[in-house]
């Protein structure tokens, strides 16, 4: 009997030890909010993170005392919501995925707090694993205020049909190449164009028409520091003209277009050449009843580049960040060290490109991948890849500028050295009035 009462006596006493550490350990629970781009059917495009909800149940069961929050916000509201509360110095914010292009006003605005002494505290944050263009993009100054989490480039879709008919042999690997593709095609007549631009779509003409010409010459209308332009510099200018010759094929309607309608019209058999991202392969079957499929009805590729073996892309995607004015910054570190790590990337971006090689190595996301030929494709390009402009404060308002210089230009209104001359002038304009 002494026996089992010293036994019920030490039970109890761990019982009532284990109530007490489960009580602290509650007091002791901090709360972070999250925000993302919204998710839902309706966002376009939709936003990556936890679609299942697997990986924040995996958080929870491995961080008892950090409980996350996640607060969606519509992608077409997500720039002006996460400005608004940075430039406020909000606390109701503490980690947020940036839009790349929104990462220069994001600084600027004081709200984000520099990542150099979490990542220095995080094993699992080596910045050696991450693709140097898209890492540096979060870097101002030397200071690290966004880390990347997802990618995603544009490689080159072409029309198997037109190719053949026009008698092209060999997908395209130079701009030489490229230049005479586009004139086989149009030498065919009928109503298929070699190539389309949105004219109306800012970001489009920068990411998709202008900017794998930039990346391929390593260069920019910026300078690295984006505090001075380099429009005239003589690579700029040789991507810059090569742009505006492939526009020249372009029909003129391309003027009114806002990026939208060049999917239908690659699926229509219109259009010979569409640079765009692996996203348009899943749209384009949806298109055609499924009768559209990649290696039949057309091919991807590399987008050729200036020289045989050169190639590269314009990168885009959301970085990671945390809010200045977060109270709980050792939580928030905490939890971007494990959102950004391999294993964890690996499943949360999973439909786009994963921005550590270490993640895009993991079994998962090669079980995930298989043999899908765009993706594959994809993460190739992605590796050349990089920002065609620096994410400055103002990469809004040259997003503007680029656009009505090349649309000037590609028309004939102006040669494409004026329009260069008048757009070196907006953006020296532009970025003394900082």
């Amino acid at each position: 009997m002494r026996t089992k009462s010293i036994l019920f006596l030490c039970f109890t006493l761990v019982f009532m030890l284990t109530l007490g550490g489960v009580a602290m350990a509650q007091d002791d629970v901090v709360t972070i909010n999250f925000w993302r781009p919204d998710r839902s059917p309706e966002s376009d495009p939709p936003a990556i993170w936890d679609d299942t909800g697997d990986l924040i149940t995996a958080w929870a069961e491995e961080h008892p005392n950090i409980q996350v929050n996640i607060n969606p916000i519509p992608f077409n509201e997500l720039d002006t919501t996460q400005l608004t509360a940075l430039r406020a110095g909000s606390s109701d914010v503490d980690v947020l995925l940036v839009n790349h292009v929104t990462i220069g006003a994001a600084i600027g605005t004081g709200g984000l707090e520099p990542l150099d002494d979490c990542i220095a505290s995080q094993e699992s944050m080596v910045a050696e694993d991450w693709i140097p263009g898209l890492y540096a993009a979060g870097q101002r100054e030397g200071v690290q205020y966004t880390v990347p989490f997802d990618t995603d480039t544009r490689v080159m879709y072409y029309n198997k049909a037109l190719l053949e008919e026009a008698g092209i042999e060999t997908v395209p690997e130079t701009w030489d190449d490229l230049y005479a593709a586009f004139d086989a095609i149009e030498a065919l007549g009928g109503d298929a164009a070699p190539f389309y631009y949105p004219g109306l779509n800012k970001w489009f003409v920068l990411y998709h028409t202008i900017g794998p010409w930039l990346v391929q010459k390593q260069t920019s209308f910026l300078n690295p520091d984006g505090n001075a332009s380099t429009t005239l510099d003589q690579a700029t200018v040789e991507a810059w003209e090569h742009a505006i010759k492939l526009a020249s094929y372009a029909p003129e309607a391309s003027l009114t277009y806002n990026g939208e309608e060049l999917e239908p019209l690659f699926a229509q058999g219109r259009m010979g050449f569409l640079f765009n991202g692996v996203w348009s392969v899943p749209t384009l079957a949806e298109m055609t009843d499924g009768e559209w499929n990649p290696g039949e009805e057309y091919g991807l590729a590399l987008i050729p580049g200036p020289e045989a073996g050169m190639t590269g892309s314009a990168n885009g995607g959301f970085h990671m960040a945390m809010a200045a004015a977060s109270q709980n910054k050792e939580a928030a570190c905490e939890f971007i060290a494990w959102a950004t790590s391999p294993e964890v990337m690996a499943v949360a971006t999973k439909d786009h490109i994963p921005t550590r090689v270490g993640a895009q190595e993991t079994e998962f996301f090669q079980d995930f991948v298989g043999d899908n030929e765009a993706t594959l494709l994809s993460l190739d390009q992605s590796v050349s890849g990089g920002l065609p402009v620096p994410a400055v404060v103002e990469l809004p308002e040259i997003a503007d500028l680029v656009l009505r210089q090349y649309n000037r230009a590609a028309i004939g209104e102006v040669s494409a050295q004026q329009a260069l001359e008048e757009l070196d002038q907006e953006i020296t304009d532009l970025l003394s009035r900082r």
